[in-house]
């Protein structure tokens, strides 16, 4: 048998280190432990996962309420210290559930109820001590429906999850539904009413800051009340129920897209419209057009619907909206239907938008046209789009993609954008091959553009200079 080279007989292999012998290595992991807190845990939880499931079940109760009790820490500590809490969580749901199931929700119980203490150790955002929280939730619930306890005792954790100040179970009627039912449900909602109605009442317009930091922590605690509610709302397809909710809260409060989705959902098409009818409701900031579209299609209006996209089209040269519009048109009208939406973008009050949407629909010729015929009205133009816009047309309209590299550079050297130098000196290079390749009496030749341009912008040097490197290279 050839011997092993010296440098393969001292790697850090398994094999190597088996030739050791376990006492010389269980003395050297000692060793480490003592100065490796880390470490150590993780021996200790490796015997206890030897020694059985009861040894197991007391050292994760031990190790829970230990990091429970300890300081804060930082980011890189964080990291370690969700690894070792999901580690413990897996270590009661793939070996003690299997065997002992109660025991392990009581064990898994335990951990969530220590879960906002562990997570205020951890630095914001908490992440990932948040997500091992929510799993360890989630086991919880799955364990229950194997070993239920009494439905008030349900009841009564998923009413301390509401409670928590720190919101640290966003979610947990979903997750806790199925142990909960319909009953379990009702009651934990009849329990948050109660709750919500002992708070301070809301001060007028909802500005709970004004009111001070006692207000300040009542508007938060009735916020996670109602979203709360809302979801046990939703659980229960109490779709008046949530309105009610959101129609408690002050008018600039109201979600109404959250309603008219919910209204949407359980065929109401009617009712969903007059929220969306209700001027009190409205806020310019949030959009409800997708929405009512949907309700309009729902309710069997299409031509209203179709209406509605041509006028927002018409009011915003919106190509989703124009897309939209065209893919609802019977077969055979759209080219018609597309070529007068081309038409209005040509005569759309802003030249600007015109070119962009023109431009991204795409459509080359109308921007070729639009360019030749309202070429006086790019002044406010951003240079960058007109370089986009001549680039575009170079190879089939060369004469208008001059002109909107032309008023490119003017508008590059009007506003002195140093950094659309190198690009608009280039153009300038390639509109002089293009003026040539199809010169038009109506332009000014490049050699008198240039020359006026040079007059009115005969700075900044740098600009020059790369023009006249890249016009005469052999001169530079």
């Amino acid at each position: 048998m050839p011997r092993q080279p010296k440098r393969a007989r001292t790697a850090l292999t398994a094999a190597n280190l088996g030739q050791l012998g376990a006492p010389r290595l269980a003395e050297l992991l000692i060793d480490r432990a003592r100065h490796d807190r880390l470490l150590r845990e993780a021996l200790l939880r490796l015997l206890a996962q030897a020694a059985g499931e009861d040894e197991l079940h007391d050292y994760i109760d031990r190790r829970l309420l230990a990091l429970a009790r300890g300081r804060e820490v930082g980011r890189d500590e964080a990291t370690a210290l969700a690894h070792e809490l999901d580690g413990l969580r897996r270590d009661a749901m793939e070996s003690i559930a299997p065997v002992h199931p109660l025991a392990a929700a009581g064990l898994v119980r335990h951990m969530v109820e220590l879960g906002p203490a562990i997570i205020r150790r951890a630095p914001p955002p908490r992440d990932q001590v948040g997500a091992w929280l929510a799993a360890a939730l989630a086991d919880l619930a799955r364990l229950w429906t194997q070993v239920p306890p009494e439905p008030q005792e349900i009841a009564a954790f998923a009413i301390d999850c509401a409670l928590q100040e720190d919101d640290a179970f966003p979610g947990a009627m979903t997750v806790l539904a199925p142990a909960l039912g319909t009953g379990g449900l009702q009651a934990v909602r009849a329990t948050l009413k109660m709750k919500l109605k002992e708070l301070p009442a809301e001060p007028a317009g909802g500005r709970w800051g004004s009111a001070g930091k006692p207000a300040v922590h009542a508007g938060t605690r009735a916020s996670r009340l109602r979203r709360h509610l809302g979801e046990i709302a939703d659980l229960l397809d109490d779709v008046d129920g949530y309105i009610a909710l959101e129609k408690a809260q002050p008018r600039a409060h109201v979600n109404i897209r959250a309603i008219v989705e919910r209204l949407l959902k359980a065929g109401r098409g009617e009712d969903a419209l007059s929220w969306l009818d209700d001027g009190r409701y409205h806020n310019r900031l949030i959009s409800t057009l997708d929405q009512r579209l949907a309700v309009l299609e729902s309710l069997g209006r299409r031509d209203d619907a179709q209406a509605l996209r041509w006028q927002q089209f018409e009011r915003q040269l919106d190509r989703t909206m124009l897309k939209d519009y065209l893919k609802h048109l019977p077969d055979f009208a759209d080219f018609e239907a597309e070529r007068r939406a081309m038409d209005h973008a040509l005569a759309f009050k802003s030249a600007t938008e015109a070119l962009a949407f023109l431009t991204a629909w795409p459509d080359l010729d109308s921007v070729a046209r639009l360019v030749r015929e309202r070429s006086n009205e790019f002044a406010v133009t951003p240079p960058d789009m007109l370089l986009a816009t001549g680039e575009a047309l170079r190879d089939r309209h060369p004469r208008e993609a001059v002109t909107a590299m032309r008023l490119a550079v003017t508008g590059v050297m009007r506003r002195g954008l140093s950094h659309l130098f190198e690009k608009a000196a280039q153009a300038l290079v390639d509109s002089a091959t293009l003026a040539r390749a199809g010169p038009d009496p109506e332009h000014e030749t490049h050699t008198a553009f240039v020359d006026r341009l040079r007059e009115t912008h005969p700075r900044p040097w740098s600009f020059w200079q790369i023009y006249d490197s890249i016009s005469y290279p052999s001169a530079s």
